[in-house]
């Protein structure tokens, strides 16, 4: 019997010495609660400022970064890239993980704080700059206090200043439309280099259909009228082989559709229209 109790006594102390080993080891939980699984999860961008941190609003959603076991989506305000994880490393407090073998392509999480769930970032796209941004987990995001983001927070007309007033990822994301002022279209690549850039006429619209593909499909109005056009980069020129025109009436809208070669640079709505006559 003083044989049992004995053992059943061990065994308590056990039990209370290794509640106590992980109460007072607090860097142990830390490491854990950092590892890949952990870190997983929606990461959105937040802006900071003298220590404080804010979420832009830019009333077309935020900046996100959709981090999966084996996958990196990063959704900007103009464009979004998909990437497979190639390899992870851990130094310290920080975790980076490679796109590519070399290490040339990254996402560094640099000291990521569970009580906040804020984390700095270290992002590498191949021989390009290494930006520092900072994102909030979202188990945290509803902590993070709403701003009105600014021209330059939310995406803007480098050239111009002028606020992008809706944008469209072309094909595999290496291009991205956006409309600027109503009747302004630019494309630039994923480095925000300028590949075309157009105005129209004052009184003309241009619209982007929410339509996936490698082309770029858009909508003009000029008063009652409209027409929609599909444009396919073929060489260093944005054509369409085909428009529909939209023809209000009375009665309705009378929608025609014709075969016909226009490039997007020498699109003019009058013209066109004129052939559906």
């Amino acid at each position: 019997m003083n044989t049992v109790k004995r053992n059943l006594y061990l065994i308590i102390i056990g039990l209370f010495a290794g509640f106590l080993t992980n109460c007072q080891n607090p860097q142990r939980q830390v490491v854990q609660s950092e590892s890949p699984d952990k870190l997983t999860g929606t990461w959105t961008m937040i802006k900071e400022s003298g220590g404080k941190y804010a979420l832009m609003d830019c009333g077309d959603g935020s900046e996100t970064i959709e981090l999966t076991a084996d996958s990196v989506l990063h959704k900007g305000i103009m464009e979004e890239t998909g990437s497979k994880i190639d390899h992870r490393a851990r130094s310290g407090d920080s975790t980076a993980i490679y796109l590519d073998k070399a290490g040339t392509s990254y996402y560094k999480l640099v000291k990521p704080d569970m009580q906040t769930g804020i984390s700095k970032w270290l992002i590498k796209e191949g021989d390009g700059p290494e930006i520092e941004k900072f994102f909030v987990d979202k188990a945290h995001l509803a902590t993070i206090k709403k701003s009105k983001g600014t021209a330059s927070d939310c995406g803007t007309n480098l050239s111009a200043g002028d606020p992008v007033d809706d944008s469209l990822v072309i094909g595999n994301g290496s291009l991205t439309a956006s409309i600027e002022g109503g009747n302004c279209i630019s494309i630039r690549d994923k480095s925000g280099n300028m590949q075309f850039e157009r105005c129209l006429d004052e009184g003309n619209i241009i619209e982007l259909r929410k339509v996936k593909g490698d082309f770029l499909p858009l909508t003009f109005m000029s008063g009652p009228h409209s027409m929609d056009a599909d444009f396919f980069l073929r060489g260093k020129e944005w054509t369409t082989k085909s428009i529909t025109f939209y023809r209000h009436t009375e009665s309705g809208d009378v929608k025609t559709t014709k075969a016909m070669d226009v490039s997007l640079r020498d699109f003019d709505f009058g013209s066109v229209a004129e052939s559906f006559e």
